[in-house]
């Protein structure tokens, strides 16, 4: 069977889309490694658990991100002689911009307002769970003075048990807040 011209391009278009994910996470495993050196982490100690470390995190951070479907197409964008190409602005907005409130009081934009709401929430969750993320590293790089010998203390653990507890707290607490409102 001959693969229709619109096969072709739904195939290209998801293996594509993997590739944009591969590069944004490959992008923020650049951020949060230098997000861990401004944390106090020495590079050159044991820099292949300090790389390590910060792709597990940032694969944990963004992959939820990227993988759901109301922000997918926000992340990449289609240009005419070029091939899909991550919008970092659009991911920046999106996680740490403000999260749009407009509700439409028509009739027949109800489904539209219902599926706007239900994009705001998830947006919100993604925002308090990346915020989580990168305050619990903050917070756990102290203890990386504390290394003296305990296997929880060693590098690279409380980093990575930071940016667990991070997003842990940080869904709590944008459930909290969507219950809420």
């Amino acid at each position: 069977m001959i693969p229709t011209r619109t096969a072709i391009h739904e195939q290209s278009h998801k293996y594509l889309s993997l590739v944009n994910n591969i590069v944004l996470i490959g992008s923020a495993t650049i951020f949060v490694h230098c997000s861990f050196i401004l944390c106090g982490i020495n590079s050159m100690h044991l820099p292949a658990h300090t790389f390590l470390s910060a792709l597990y995190v940032a694969t944990n951070t963004v992959l939820p991100i990227t993988l759901s479907a109301a922000c997918g197409e926000v992340f990449t964008s289609m240009q005419h002689h070029d091939k899909f190409r991550v919008n970092y602005k659009a991911v920046a907005a999106y996680l740490f911009g403000p999260i749009s409130l407009n509700i439409n009081q028509s009739i027949h934009q109800k489904q539209e307002s219902q599926q706007q709401h239900n994009n705001n929430q998830l947006q919100r969750m993604h925002q308090c769970s990346t915020l989580g993320t990168l305050i619990g590293i903050c917070v756990c790089a102290i203890f990386r003075v504390l290394d003296h010998g305990i296997q929880i203390q060693r590098h690279p653990m409380p980093l990575i048990v930071g940016a667990a507890t991070g997003r842990v707290c940080g869904v709590l607490m944008a459930v909290l807040v969507t219950a809420a409102s």
